[in-house]
């Protein structure tokens, strides 16, 4: 029986990232490790050549309000209101899922080979010489971690990097249930496992398991930037749009002390460089903004793309 297969899970859908993949995997392949691929997109016949296996499965399960939604949500003082505050609120799709499909999905095909340990590794993690000691000698049947999110913060627990034996993993991988991880609480419109990593945690907790002794660090960093942002374009200044019956948006963050020229249809309106929380009309045919060179950014796919988005007021 071999010792540790390489599981890397992966959504390349650009050049960058794919050298981040290559990379690593020649640097497993430097340690002499055998190498499963997974992913939900193409990826290109070259870097599969490079690995044992290959699983491709273009199923990518995003779970999409009402069944699974994702809330993403800021509060901060009202710029025109002393004593209240404004929430800014996101409802998104769900994208936890996809990674325990991978799971699932490459489990089905590896369960079958000869190696007493499988390895799950997405694809962008820097693997350090304590990594790499750890894949060459496993010192637990059952090894989970810990990640830096893009903020740098410590996230527990990850699934960007984990270590099980064969037969825990038969175990975990009868464990996933989708009906599981969408469950609501009772009298309530919210997930019982708010996230990924929630369901997660529920699940490590049916075994023996420890934590590995190093931070996992990403080298892509997945955080949400433009959650906040809908000014796609450049750093001048930000906006948030809310597209409902009573339309605004909230513009902050200029990064000149002077102010934008900002079209709303046929008017245009100056933003001064602070905080301000601005009412729409009801029909926007077009909005977007003037640099200070005179060029125009039109922001009318972003502001379309906000009916998921909501800005209230409440007592700070």
């Amino acid at each position: 029986m071999k010792n540790n297969l390489i599981v890397l899970t992966c959504h390349c859908d650009t050049k960058e990232k794919q050298k981040v993949l290559v990379d690593n995997i020649k640097l497993l392949k430097e340690n002499n490790h055998d190498i499963l691929l997974v992913s939900h997109i193409p990826v290109p016949l070259t870097i599969q050549q490079k690995v044992e296996y290959f699983v491709y499965d273009e199923s990518n399960p995003i779970l999409a309000p009402p069944l699974r939604q994702f809330r993403y949500w800021n509060n901060r003082h009202h710029p025109n209101k002393p004593g209240k505050e404004i929430s800014l609120q996101v409802i998104m799709a769900d994208y936890g899922w996809t990674v325990f499909n991978q799971y699932i999905k490459s489990g089905k095909f590896i369960l079958n080979l000869d190696y007493k340990y499988f390895s799950f590794i997405n694809y962008d993690i820097v693997l350090t010489k304590g990594i790499l000691q750890e894949l060459l000698n496993p010192s637990h049947d059952f090894i989970a971690s810990k990640v830096q999110d893009s903020n740098e913060d410590e996230r527990w627990p990850s699934l960007v990097f984990s270590i099980i034996e064969k037969e825990q993993f038969r175990k975990l991988l009868s464990s996933f249930r989708l009906e599981d991880y969408v469950k609501i609480r009772k009298d309530s419109i919210w997930a019982v496992f708010p996230t990924a990593e929630d369901y997660w945690r529920v699940l490590l907790s049916r075994f023996n398991y420890e934590v590995f002794n190093e931070v996992i660090k990403d080298k892509i960093d997945f955080g949400t930037p433009n959650i906040f942002n809908q000014n796609i374009y450049n750093d001048l200044f930000r906006i948030f749009f809310e597209k409902s019956e009573n339309p605004k948006f909230l513009s902050r963050y200029f990064k000149e002390d002077k102010p934008i020229d900002f079209k709303i249809n046929d008017k245009i309106i100056k933003l001064e460089p602070k905080e301000i929380l601005y009412n729409l009309p009801k029909e926007i045919n077009e909005i977007g903004f003037y640099d200070y060179k005179g060029k125009y950014y039109c922001l009318l796919n972003e502001y379309n793309k906000s009916d998921n988005q909501t800005i209230s007021e409440k007592e700070a």
